[in-house]
C-alpha cells in the first residue's frame, strides 16, 4: 500500500502523467483476475490484468521511448450476464481454458500468454487525455 503521507508531503508539481502505452500488438501474460461490478448499472464482471512481456513488430521502437512497459496497466472486463457471457466464452476458448466450470476456466487463465492489440481512445471528459485500450487478442503461439 502506498504511503499517502509521503505523497501528500510532495509538491503537486512533482507528479507527472505516465506515458500512454503506444498502439500496436504486445505479448502479455494474464497476471490476475478480480470480480467487481460496474459503477453505474452495477453489472457484475470479471477483470483480467495483463503484464506486458514484450512489444511485437507492429509497435515502432521510437514510440516506446520513455515508456516503462513494466509499469503499464492493461486490463479487460467481461460482463457476467446471460447476454454477455459469449464474450468470456470466446476469450476462454481462444486461450484454451474450457475445462470444468466457468469459474475453473477463469482461474486457469492466470499465467496464460496472449497477444493483445492496443488502441488509443480519447477521454470524453478531457480530450487532452488518451487511454490505451485492448481492441483484440489472439492466442500466443
Amino acid at each position: 500500500m502506498p504511503d499517502f503521507n509521503a505523497l501528500l508531503d510532495k509538491n503537486p508539481l512533482e507528479f507527472e502523467r505516465p506515458p500512454t502505452v503506444p498502439e500496436g500488438e504486445y505479448l502479455v501474460v494474464i497476471r490476475e483476475k478480480k470480480f467487481g461490478q460496474s459503477s453505474q448499472k452495477k453489472t457484475p464482471f470479471v477483470e483480467f490484468s495483463y503484464g506486458i512481456v514484450s512489444p511485437m513488430a507492429s509497435v515502432p521502437e521510437e514510440a516506446l521511448s520513455g515508456v516503462d512497459l513494466s509499469k503499464a496497466k492493461l486490463r479487460d472486463e467481461f460482463y457476467l450476464t446471460e447476454d454477455a457471457m459469449f464474450r468470456l466464452r470466446d476469450f476462454l476458448e481462444m486461450i484454451g481454458c474450457t475445462e470444468g466450470s466457468t469459474r475453473d476456466a477463469i482461474e486457469s487463465a492466470i499465467g496464460q500468454q496472449i497477444i493483445v492489440t492496443v488502441g488509443h481512445e480519447t477521454s470524453s471528459r478531457d480530450p487532452s487525455r488518451v487511454f490505451a485500450n485492448i481492441r483484440g487478442y489472439v492466442k500466443a503461439e
